[in-house]
């Protein structure tokens, strides 16, 4: 990787998390899939529920990605060591919305990317 390819934004996405900023982003979105109702909640509490939502309730029909029904779901996965595909994370990571990239990139190197067979590599292999 050379660094003369790369805007001063990008090299400092590049760089990972302050370790005090990492243990609290890694804290809440670990805190994220912990349910906040009982065993019988309602469809109305269920969809109100961030843990539900990140485990597949309400999931966005084909038609629309597929996808979980929940804002920066990549990121929290990525933060809590929680398994995402490769062609997810890669897709992500081609968004236009280039705040959100700039994070995503510093997450992946600073958590690296839970793959299944793998475990957790580190996220530049992604980026390269």
């Amino acid at each position: 990787m050379k660094t003369q390819d790369y805007t001063q934004e990008e090299l400092l996405a590049l760089r990972p998390w302050p370790e005090s900023e990492e243990r609290k982003l890694s804290r809440i979105a670990t805190d994220l899939f912990r349910y906040d109702h009982g065993p019988r909640p309602t469809a109305l509490v269920r969809d109100n529920c961030g843990a539900c939502a990140l485990q597949g309730y309400n999931r966005l029909p084909k038609s629309e990605g597929g996808g979980l029904n929940y804002a920066g779901w990549k990121r929290v996965f990525i933060q809590s060591n929680t398994f995402i595909s490769r062609k997810k994370v890669l897709a992500a990571l081609a968004s236009e919305n280039k705040a959100y990239v700039r994070a995503l990139r510093r997450d992946l190197v600073t958590f690296g990317h839970n793959h299944r067979r793998t475990g957790v590599v580190h996220g530049r292999e992604l980026l390269d």
